[in-house]
Parts: structure tokens; sequence; C-alpha cells
């Protein structure tokens, strides 16, 4: 709403009177002070955009090629929460998702695992960019 410090300042205290109006007890550690950058329910705001956090994008780089379907799933949920972030994500993890069909016997190749590494590359490259298309939320 505002850049300025006493706007912003002005509006973070009327949330916590508002809060604790509710009865709800707000502990002093967890008021984070006024920055560029602000932890919101988990997710890095900095400028007016999203961003992948830092110990998210720690563990995306030691994802290694998963061994079996449910380490796949797993992988894979952990980008797609991120995929606003990944150009063209659904064409990268095509080969992945064609793992995860029905039917299908387990097998993974290197172009699988270019898939994988390709789009945690991408993840790292455009973290801080905000979404790739400007009509994503």
């Amino acid at each position: 709403r505002g850049y300025e410090t006493e706007v912003v300042g002005d509006t973070q205290q009327k949330i916590i009177s508002h809060l604790e109006s509710l009865d709800l007890q707000i502990p002093p550690e967890k008021i984070q002070k006024l920055s560029q950058e602000v932890k919101f329910l988990g997710i890095w705001w900095k400028g007016g955009m999203t961003c992948i956090p830092p110990d998210t994008l720690t563990s995306l780089d030691q994802i290694k090629m998963p061994e079996s379907r449910k380490e796949l799933q797993q992988a894979l949920g952990l980008l797609v929460f991120w995929r606003k972030h990944i150009p063209y994500f659904s064409i990268i993890a095509r080969p992945l998702y064609d793992l995860l069909r029905k039917g299908v016997k387990w097998d993974s190749t290197s172009f699988q695992e270019e898939a994988l590494q390709l789009l945690i590359f991408e993840a790292t490259a455009h973290q801080a960019l905000g979404p790739i298309r400007s009509t994503d939320p």
C-alpha cells in the first residue's frame, strides 16, 4: 500500500491491534521489523513479488534423480508449488509425469534426469523474478 516507512509501520500496528482485539495473542518475536522483504505464510515477498525462500532453494539443490514413484512425486510436489517461477514448467516436466502414468514401468533414463535438473536450474535462475506471466496471481 505504501513504500514509506511511516505508512507501513502504521498499517502494521493497525493489523496487530485488530488481531489483539479479537483476543489473538501475537508473540513479539513473530512480529517482523520493517524491511524490503517479508515472510508471510511461508512465502518470501520482495518488492511486491513472491520469491522462492533460500531454504527451499537449498533443498532443491539437494534433489537427486528419484529411484521410485513416491520419491518422484515428492520432488515434483516441491517444484509444482513454485511452477509460476519456472518458464515452460509443464513442457519440461512432461517426461517426469510420463513416469508417473498408470501401467508404466519405472525406467528412469538420462532424459528424465535432464528434465529434473533443468527444472531445478530454472527455479533457481528465475526465483526472484516473480511470476513468468503477468496474468498469473
